[in-house]
Formats: structure tokens, C-alpha cells, sequence
């Protein structure tokens, strides 16, 4: 969202915004640290609102506190999926 190139530019905020709006409450994967760590470096410098950026960390699950990115997530069980014996 900061690019040379202001069309490009605009066409990546209004990416994201339709994603926060229509599909961001249906994403199953948490990030890794390393994403969750890169993501909250470019919030950080991204010329978004301040709700709008708490949206994104929310569901980026960028914790409150800047340093604490926490352990890697646990494979939850599918409980969906029978097992065949």
C-alpha cells in the first residue's frame, strides 16, 4: 500500500478493505510469528485508520503487546473428519 505508484497503491487498499469487510471473519489459519511479526511491522507504517488497523491485528491475532507474538499455533483436531480403521 506504499508504492511508487499511486493507482497500484489504491488498488491494494481497497484489496484489503473488501477482504477486512467480506472475508476476513472466515479465515481458519492463524499466522505463523514470523508473518504475524511482518504484518504488525507494516500496520505500523501503513497510512490506514486506527480501526481499521485493530481489525487487521485482530485478525492476524497480533496480540496487544508488541513483543509478546506468543508460541506457534496447535494443530486443533478436525473433529469433522472420522478416522477410517
Amino acid at each position: 500500500m506504499a508504492d511508487a505508484s499511486e493507482e497500484l497503491a489504491g488498488a491494494a487498499r481497497a484489496d484489503l478493505l473488501k477482504w477486512l469487510a467480506y472475508r476476513a471473519a472466515t479465515v481458519y489459519h492463524v499466522p505463523f510469528p514470523g508473518e504475524r511479526a511482518a504484518i504488525k511491522g507494516l500496520l505500523e507504517t501503513a497510512d490506514l485508520s486506527p480501526d481499521v488497523k485493530k481489525q487487521l491485528a485482530f485478525h492476524a491475532r497480533i496480540p496487544r503487546d508488541p513483543l509478546d507474538l506468543g508460541p506457534e499455533p496447535e494443530p486443533r483436531h478436525r473433529w469433522w473428519i472420522r478416522k477410517r480403521s
